[in-house]
């Protein structure tokens, strides 16, 4: 059903077929769980709790999205999910980068990702509403 829904919609003419989305998710997947592992093994004092809520505030975003997005059908309220991620991710990436600089930059993919995302996600609201 969230598929027929899905296809059904007006899209860039950018936007990849589904497998490359797959991919793609399951490489950046990994470059994140790379990230945090390497920045946990640095040690953690108190001063790393924003920098590790941040990351998990916007996993936790992340995954919303899909439900947002697939399940709810709520395209525009999708759009601000992916800028909520931003917007946490690039303090992350700057507070990584601080202490542990390859954790800061595994997750420079995603955030490229994230911004073709967002730029898919609101054509999509452009051109469906």
């Amino acid at each position: 059903m969230q598929n027929l829904w899905y296809k059904s919609l007006n899209k860039s003419v950018l936007t990849p077929p589904a497998k490359v989305f797959t991919i793609c998710w399951a490489i950046l997947y990994f470059l994140i769980t790379v990230s945090f592992i390497l920045y946990l093994k640095s040690g953690i004092s108190k001063k790393d709790i924003i920098p590790i809520a941040l990351f998990i505030l916007g996993i936790i975003l992340n995954f919303s999205w899909s439900y947002v997005f697939f399940v709810r059908h709520e395209i525009l309220l999708s759009v601000f999910v992916i800028i909520g991620i931003i917007l946490l991710l690039v303090p992350t990436i700057i507070l990584f980068y601080k202490k542990r600089k390859i954790s800061g930059l595994l997750l420079l993919p995603y955030l490229m990702w994230l911004l073709f995302a967002l730029y898919l996600n609101f054509d999509i609201y452009i051109k469906n509403q």
